[in-house]
């Protein structure tokens, strides 16, 4: 038999070695990409680590105050507004170590949390803060030399996180408590004739639509400290009925808003506090709906 191959084998194995050479380019293109990708990441975070800007005086002093000041209440007493604070900051160095790795910090971080946690319940306060206080120490001593773009970044990514941590948890609550937050705080039916209506103890409706109304309050406490209440009662709520109504109105902005921080960050510098999945999902569900 002859070992020659046919016109068809012969055509065969031209298209299959054709195939092979466009699959190892493809390969080397998506290698080359995956390296060009990469270098502004690494280079944004060293130029982010290494801007120069830096906190003012002012703004140095007022820094370190709030963060003592915050630490010697926490230490004194449980106290919401520092739990606050605290949390923030963080998810601040959080997101400074995904940037410029600290493993001392993080280890603080890790214990403040537990700290914090257990502060409601805390007898012996002055020794029980060790890991927090050693972190705000570390931190504000370092504030001089550290870039206030690098901070501003990541506590803008911090809050952005955060932000949509608060609506997650406020989505898990059930209709009728959207339903019927509006009716509570127009006052014009007393909260037994509303309960009734959604058919739940009217304990049940006060703890729901509080929970709601500290979320909100949480939520957008940044930009209106100072101008609203919190909303420990129903009476303070409904003193603030407007205020809060157009809070619940605008939370689906600042959710896209916040999510579009969180994309951008992950753009500039590969690496981000929360699972991408959830946000490109998220993203993509706003897409549709558009």
């Amino acid at each position: 038999m002859s070992n020659k191959k046919s016109v068809s084998q012969q055509l065969a194995a031209q298209r299959a070695a054709k195939r092979a050479k466009m699959a190892k380019r493809a390969t080397s293109k998506k290698t080359a990409l995956r390296t060009v990708q990469q270098m502004p990441v690494k280079q944004n975070r060293l130029l982010l680590v290494k801007d120069p800007s830096r906190p003012t005086e002012q703004e140095l002093i007022n820094s370190q105050i709030k963060l003592y000041m915050y630490l010697s209440l926490l230490v004194s007493q449980h106290d919401l507004h520092c739990i606050r604070y605290f949390t923030l900051m963080l998810a601040t160095v959080r997101a400074m170590n995904l940037i410029q790795p600290n493993p001392q910090r993080i280890a603080w971080a890790d214990k403040a949390e537990q700290e914090m946690e257990s502060s409601i319940s805390c007898q012996q306060r002055r020794t029980h803060f060790n890991a927090l206080k050693a972190l705000v120490a570390d931190f504000a001593e370092s504030l001089p030399h550290t870039s206030k773009t690098f901070i501003s970044e990541c506590d803008n990514h911090a809050i952005a996180v955060l932000s949509l941590h608060i609506i997650g948890d406020m989505l898990k609550l059930p209709d009728w408590v959207f339903n019927s937050f509006g009716k509570v705080c127009a006052g014009r039916k007393a909260l037994k004739t509303i309960a009734a209506e959604y058919q739940v103890t009217e304990a049940t409706l006060k703890d729901a639509i509080l929970s709601m109304a500290n979320s909100l309050y949480v939520l957008y406490y940044c930009a209106d400290f100072g101008h609203i209440e919190e909303p420990g009662t129903i009476s303070a709520l409904r003193r603030q009925s407007k205020i809060f109504m157009r809070f619940l109105n605008e939370t689906k902005n600042t959710a896209r808003a916040q999510v579009n921080k969180i994309i951008a960050f992950n753009k500039l510098f590969g690496v981000t506090l929360i699972d991408m999945d959830v946000i490109d999902r998220y993203a993509r569900r706003q897409t549709v709906a558009m």
